[in-house]
C-alpha cells in the first residue's frame, strides 16, 4: 500500500537519536511485543547493556525502514519514520521482526506549513537481520504485503495469526504512536533550520486551485500537464525546494484583475526571481518567459519587498526610460524607450505606502529582478519638487552587490539599474533603465 500521498494513517518516534532528515537525528520508539533474546558466544542470555552493545535491534529497523524507502518517492528534504515492533523470534543466529511502519517525506508549503508531501500510511513489514556481530550486513531480508487483492493473504502467510487483525486494522494508539515518531523528525528538521512551521498533512489545509477561480478546466490541465512547470505546484500558492544545496520558492500566482497566470521560481535567500512564466488566464497562450538561459529582449521590472513585513510585501515598478541591446538569430538588436525626468514620470504615478514601524524614519526594502543587474544607482529628491526639471538631488548611492535601499516618506526615488555589456556574451543582453518610485 504505498503511493504518493497515501496518508490515511500517520507515523512517529520519541527523543533518542538516528540519521532521518538529511543528518537529523531521530527519536527513539517505543518497541511493544517480545523483545530479541541475544545471546553470548557460551549460548547465555546477554545482559541488558552487553545487548544493546552488540545488537540494537530498534536502532536496525530505523534504518531498514529508511533503506526500503530510498528513492521510492520524490526525495523531499526531509525523511522521517515511524515503527512498533509487534514481536520477534529468534532462530540459528538471525532475528525476525514482525513490525508496522510508517514513512514520511517533507515539503515546506504556502511558507508556513511542513507538510508530507509523499510517503506512506501504516504498512506491514517482516524483517529477518543477522546478530553475527562479525556482519555489517545485518539486514538478511525486508517484505511487505502484496498490494491489492493479493493484500489480506499474504498478511496472513507472513504474520503469525495473533497480529493478523492489528496488520489489518491497526488500533488507534499505534497509528497515533508511528504518527508522532515521523514526526518527531520534521520537528528536529525544523529545530536546526531555526525555523518555525506548522507540521501538518496535505489535508490539513486548502490547496485552492485556478478552476476554482473561473479558469477553465482544458487550460488548467494544459499547464498542469506542461513539463516545463513540472516543478511548481498544482495550487495557487507555493512550495520549496532545495536544488544543489540552495533553498527555491516555487509559486503559482492568479492575477484576476490582470487576466494573468504567472509561475515564478524565487532564490529563498536573496529574493532574485531565477525563472518567471506568464499566461493568459483566459486563453492559456504564454505571454512571457523568463530565466537565466533565456536573453531578456527588453528592461524588466524591479520589485520591491518590505523585509520588514512577515508577507514580504511586494510592489512592482516598471521601467520608465531605458535602451537595451540583445542576441536574436544571431544577430545583435538595439531599442531604445525615452521617458520623462524623474520628476516630471513622477506625476500622477502610483505612491507606495511606507509602513510605520515603531516609528522609523526609514524602511528597507530588497530590490530584485528576473536578471539581477550587475549596479544599482539610487537617487533621491524631494516629493514637493514633483514637476520640475532641475531640483536638487537631496542623496546618491551606488550599489554593487546586495541591493538593500532605505526609503524615506515624501520622497521621489529614480533607481537606474544596469546590466554590463561585458556579461553580452554570457547573458545574451546589456542595458541601462530608469524607475521611478514615490513614497508616501
Amino acid at each position: 500500500m504505498r503511493g504518493f500521498m497515501k496518508m490515511l494513517l500517520a507515523v512517529a518516534v520519541t527523543p533518542a537519536f538516528l540519521v532521518g532528515c538529511q543528518g537529523q537525528e531521530r527519536a527513539e520508539t517505543k518497541v511493544l511485543g517480545t523483545e530479541a533474546q541475544v545471546t553470548d558466544e557460551s549460548g547465555n542470555a546477554a545482559e541488558p547493556s552487553e545487548k544493546a552493545d552488540v545488537f540494537d535491534l530498534d536502532t536496525l529497523v530505523s534504518e531498514a525502514v529508511f533503506f526500503a524507502n530510498r528513492g521510492v518517492y520524490t526525495g523531499e528534504e526531509c525523511a522521517g519514520e515511524g515503527h512498533v515492533i509487534l514481536k520477534t523470534e529468534e532462530d540459528h543466529g538471525k532475528v525476525t521482526a514482525y513490525v508496522l511502519t510508517m514513512y514520511g517525506e517533507y515539503q515546506f508549503q504556502n511558507e508556513e506549513y511542513f507538510v508530507k508531501e509523499a510517503g506512506s500510511g501504516v504498512i506491514p513489514a517482516v524483517m529477518v537481520f543477522s546478530t553475527d556481530t562479525e556482519s555489517e550486513d545485518k539486514l538478511i531480508s525486508y517484505r511487505e504485503p502484496e498490494d491489492g487483492s493479493g493484500y489480506l493473504s499474504s498478511i496472513r502467510e507472513m504474520f503469525p495469526q495473533e497480529q493478523w487483525q492489528t496488520c489489518i486494522d491497526p488500533p488507534k494508539e499505534i497509528r497515533n504512536q508511528l504518527r508522532d515518531q515521523e514526526r518527531a523528525y520534521a520537528e528536529a528538521y525544523l529545530k536546526e533550520l531555526g525555523r518555525e512551521a506548522k507540521i501538518a498533512e496535505f489535508a490539513d489545509f486548502e490547496h485552492p486551485i485556478i478552476t476554482d477561480e473561473g479558469v477553465e478546466v482544458k487550460i488548467s490541465n494544459q499547464l498542469v500537464g506542461s513539463k516545463e512547470l513540472a516543478d511548481y505546484p498544482f495550487w495557487i500558492g507555493s512550495k520549496e525546494k532545495l536544488e544543489d544545496g540552495i533553498r527555491y520558492i516555487y509559486a503559482q500566482e492568479l492575477d484576476k484583475e490582470k487576466g494573468r497566470i504567472m509561475f515564478r521560481k524565487t532564490d529563498y535567500g536573496s529574493g532574485n526571481v531565477e525563472e518567471e512564466y506568464v499566461f493568459d488566464a483566459g486563453t492559456g497562450a504564454l505571454l512571457s518567459k523568463k530565466d537565466n538561459n533565456t536573453p531578456l529582449t527588453s528592461a524588466p521590472s524591479l520589485k520591491l519587498n518590505d523585509v520588514l513585513s512577515s508577507t514580504w510585501a511586494e510592489f512592482e515598478v516598471q521601467p520608465g526610460d531605458y535602451t537595451w541591446n540583445y542576441v536574436e538569430n544571431g544577430e545583435g538588436v538595439g531599442i531604445a524607450a525615452c521617458g520623462a525626468c524623474p520628476l516630471e514620470a513622477a506625476e500622477g504615478m502610483e505612491h507606495l505606502k511606507l509602513p510605520r514601524y515603531n516609528k522609523l524614519e526609514e524602511i528597507s526594502y530588497a530590490v530584485t529582478c528576473i536578471r539581477e543587474p550587475d549596479s544599482l544607482t539610487v537617487k533621491e529628491y524631494d516629493r514637493k519638487d514633483v514637476g520640475t526639471i532641475d531640483a536638487k538631488v537631496l542623496s546618491s548611492q551606488v550599489y554593487e552587490d546586495v541591493y538593500l535601499i532605505a526609503l524615506k516618506p515624501d520622497r521621489v526615488y529614480e533607481l537606474v539599474a544596469e546590466w554590463d555589456e561585458s556579461n553580452m556574451e554570457e547573458k545574451g543582453f546589456y542595458g541601462r533603465a530608469s524607475y521611478v518610485v514615490v513614497t508616501e
